[in-house]
């Protein structure tokens, strides 16, 4: 007899079912693919790539549990030019549409083993920075003043092109999570009301850690005249401020740029221009781990950028006497810090200069005399109230890395004479003393002189004696050749 026709068929579907396939005709179905790739990195994460340095990407890999290998996308930029941090994303789709992320952080600094900027993890390019939702436009002074008053946390205030004049927000204590940005790149003007306690934004100072203003970021902004004061931070702190970012300034003809305060710590100034300072430093450097990096100086007065101590939070410190300590007992003389108390550990750092431009100065300031310095290491010149002890008591600055800087001063009149890099250590460098400025690190910078007798490293005050200094890598030449 023969097979019916289905016979073959039959034992086909058989076979199919045995498999775990789907049988045509039956209802059954291969169970849905819901698993994404399995992405892996390849190299380091995070990644440290040195300034000027070369960036390759590791890249990375992915491996579907049905499609098998499947290709792998990148997405994001290195300027290893640029001080920094970057994020790379990669991401890999199956054929079913799953998908697999990962991303990559990648610091670009002045040495592998070196100090780390802080970096604010937001998107400064957003109109809302913090995707919170809460954006506030300002257009006058007053409203900028209210504003930053009324802010709740994780705000955006975008400050509409113009000119603001008079500008003296005090901004309360505990203020936290806000960004101060111009809508278009510099095209919010700030006219500062005056210096010291009239500056710009004065940041009050803090008696509890709850009280420290932190979180602060501004943004696209340019602040100009009056012989004024962009940032002021308050004297008499026992905590302070700390995670404040400046990117893309312009900040000119000011009296002052930024005083950061003994108690501040992780301030970056970033890829910002700072010209025609009309009587102190573009920054007064108090504090710890504060950066200045990409970044543009000229026609400077006194020194550029003043590097000083800070002291520990938690004690109060205070210039002169004041109604809660009127003869300043509470402030601790250096040498009276027995095993380093308050000190930060050996091996942190308080200041980074790297990858800046700073340029010749053209006299017109009224503090500019004709014997003058770039940058200026101090600790301890300065004697002050004998109760108080003013630079005496407060920490020196440690594990300072300047670096990849280009120094100029071309175009500086004939008679002028500008050094590079000044130190100034009453306790010495790199000893024993409590009052040592230890940890110095100049490497990779180049000095253009005019002069002859114009120097790349000076001792000042002190007369400490420099040849201990992690000094290399350095060149020094003349305008023009």
């Amino acid at each position: 007899m023969r097979p019916p026709i289905l016979q073959p068929l039959a034992w086909l579907l058989l076979v199919l079912a045995g498999c775990g396939a789907a049988v045509p005709g039956t209802g059954g179905q291969a169970p849905p693919d819901t698993a994404p790739p399995v992405l892996t990195l390849a190299g380091d994460d995070p990644l440290f790539v040195q300034v000027d340095g070369t960036f390759v990407d590791p890249g990375a890999s992915a491996v579907d549990d049905v499609d098998g290998p499947v290709p792998v996308r990148m997405e994001g930029r290195v300027d290893p030019r640029r001080i920094g941090r970057y994020t790379l994303t990669y991401t890999a789709t199956d054929r079913a549409g799953n998908v697999a992320r990962a991303a990559r952080t990648v610091h670009v600094g002045a040495s592998a083993d070196g100090a780390r900027p802080y970096l604010p993890e937001v998107d400064l390019s957003a109109a809302d920075v913090y995707a919170s939702g809460r954006v506030v436009r300002v257009g006058t002074t007053s409203e900028l003043e209210q504003a930053v008053v009324h802010a709740a946390p994780y705000t955006t205030v975008l400050l509409e092109d113009g000119v603001y004049p008079d500008v003296h927000v005090v901004v309360p204590r505990g203020t936290h999570h806000l960004t101060l940005k111009a809508e278009n790149r510099h095209g919010a003007i700030l006219e500062p009301r005056g210096k010291d306690d009239e500056a710009a934004f004065i940041f009050r100072y803090a008696r509890t850690p709850d009280e420290a203003i932190h979180d602060l970021n501004f943004v696209g902004l340019e602040v100009r005249g009056n012989d004024g004061q962009f940032i002021k931070n308050d004297g008499g702190a026992t905590y302070s401020a700390y995670n404040v970012y400046f990117y893309d300034l312009e900040l000119h003809d000011l009296f002052m740029g930024l005083y950061s305060g003994l108690h501040s710590h992780d301030w970056t100034l970033d890829r910002s221009t700072l010209h025609d300072s009309r009587w102190s430093h573009f920054w007064y450097m108090m504090g710890w781990h504060h950066a200045v990096i990409n970044s543009t100086f000229y026609n400077g007065s006194h020194d550029d950028l003043a590097v000083r101590g800070y002291y520990p939070d938690g004690e109060k410190h205070t210039y002169i006497p004041d109604p809660d300590d009127p003869e300043c007992h509470g402030n601790v003389y250096v040498r009276d810090r027995h095993g380093r108390r308050g000190f930060l550990p050996a091996d942190d750092w308080t200041h980074l200069i790297a990858n800046n431009r700073f340029l010749g100065w053209d006299l017109s300031n009224p503090q500019r005399s004709r014997w003058n310095v770039h940058l200026a290491i101090a600790y301890g010149i300065y004697d002050g109230d004998p109760d108080c002890g003013a630079e005496k008591v407060y920490l020196p600055p440690q594990n300072v890395e300047i670096a990849f800087n280009f120094i100029s001063n071309e175009g500086q009149p004939a008679d002028a004479h500008t050094n590079a890099v000044l130190v100034d250590a009453w306790g010495g460098v790199n000893n024993d003393d409590l009052a040592s400025i230890n940890g110095v690190s100049v490497h990779d910078n180049v000095f253009e002189h005019v002069r002859d007798d114009e120097v790349f490293l000076e001792p000042g005050y002190g007369d400490p004696d420099l040849g201990s200094l992690d000094v290399y890598g350095n060149t020094v030449r003349r305008v023009g050749e």
